[in-house]
């Protein structure tokens, strides 16, 4: 056989043994792009069933080699949220927001996320992001007036406002919001213009009866005209009791009403008191308990006062305090006798 034969025949295996590797490396390759694949699907679903903990297992490493594959980021910063993992979700949700500029939600979910980390600034401007492209979305306007209103940013508070208002220019909230942002950067007569107005249409609109009021008591020194928009405010709305009896107080005494304005400062530090209580975990607090007790006696509440210092004496028969203030109670009943005995009992 002549060498040039061999050379042929030696060249030839070469060839099979090269393209038998090429099949095998081929197939592997190909066998762990399937192995991925079904990985990838297997923690897709584990986030459409709500197993979280298992699709960012399974999705992290994923977003690491694919990082612009808009659906698995989804997915993973989606179950990082419900995990709280906060810095991880963040991470991924800033990504997805550069990949999809277009898409309203994750700007809506990372904006939800900075006001759950405080972080108020970013949470302002994703939101204004978000107003640019849905005008009409109001319960978004107003979180985003007030949570810039609350950091100062007043010009961001308004463009946010005339926002909004350019889709619904009559909307009652948007207006009184309005008129905050005006307050808010010293535009007092364009803030009056919309109050008086819209309190006389409107008077449900708590804020804007409140801060009307407010203009009258204290720029205008029109206190009489004041009170009956701080009754009314009393009246509407529970979240207002202690700042519009402040108001109230102040009124009263402007316009010479000061036993009313003593009642209504009772009130106040009987709310006050309560509020303490509540907060305090420990609702078995005497001391705060007569606090709530005298300060409803004070605001002219005697039967309540009375009912919450008999309770406390059921906790401790010979709490001073109690004592001291149902005897008071009784003075003004005309009842001598029991006064004297309560008024002894307190160590007097």
């Amino acid at each position: 056989m002549s060498f040039l034969t061999l050379a042929k025949r030696r060249a030839s295996r070469i060839l099979m043994v090269s393209a038998g590797l090429l099949l095998v490396l081929g197939g592997g390759i190909g066998w762990l792009r399937l192995q991925d694949q079904l990985d990838l699907q297997k923690g897709l679903n584990h986030f459409r069933e709500g197993r979280f903990e298992d699709a960012e297992r399974v999705l992290r490493p994923f977003v690491a080699r694919r990082p612009n594959d808009v659906e698995v980021l989804k997915a993973l910063a989606l179950s990082q949220l419900a995990l709280q993992q906060w810095q991880a979700a963040e991470g991924s949700l800033s990504r997805w927001c550069r990949l999809r500029p277009e898409q309203p939600q994750p700007f809506e979910r990372r904006m939800e996320l900075y006001l759950r980390l405080g972080k108020n600034e970013q949470a302002a401007r994703d939101g204004l992001r978000l107003l640019e492209q849905n005008k009409g979305d109001l319960e978004r306007c107003q979180k985003v007036v007030w949570l810039c209103l609350g950091m100062g940013r007043v010009a961001e508070a308004e463009q946010a406002c005339r926002l909004c208002l350019l889709e619904q220019p009559g909307h009652i909230q948007l207006r009184y919001l309005l008129a905050e942002c005006f307050h808010a950067r010293g535009a007092e007569a364009e803030a009056q213009a919309i109050l008086a107005p819209l309190v006389r249409a409107h008077p449900q609109l708590t804020g804007a009866l409140m801060l009307r009021a407010l203009y009258l008591l204290y720029d205008a020194g029109q206190a009489q005209e004041a009170i009956p928009l701080l009754r009314q405010v009393l009246a509407a709305d529970a979240q207002r009791q202690e700042v519009a009896r402040y108001h109230l107080s102040q009124a009263l005494a402007r316009t010479g009403q000061k036993e009313e304005a003593q009642r209504v400062v009772a009130e106040m530090q009987a709310l006050q008191a309560r509020k303490r209580l509540a907060g305090d975990g420990h609702p078995d607090n005497l001391e705060l308990q007569a606090r709530v007790a005298e300060g409803l006696l004070k605001a002219g509440k005697s039967l309540e006062a009375r009912r919450i210092l008999e309770k406390i004496l059921e906790q401790d028969a010979r709490y001073p305090t109690a004592h001291r203030l149902l005897a008071s109670y009784y003075e003004k009943q005309g009842q001598t006798a029991k006064a004297a005995e309560h008024n002894r009992l307190a160590g007097y």
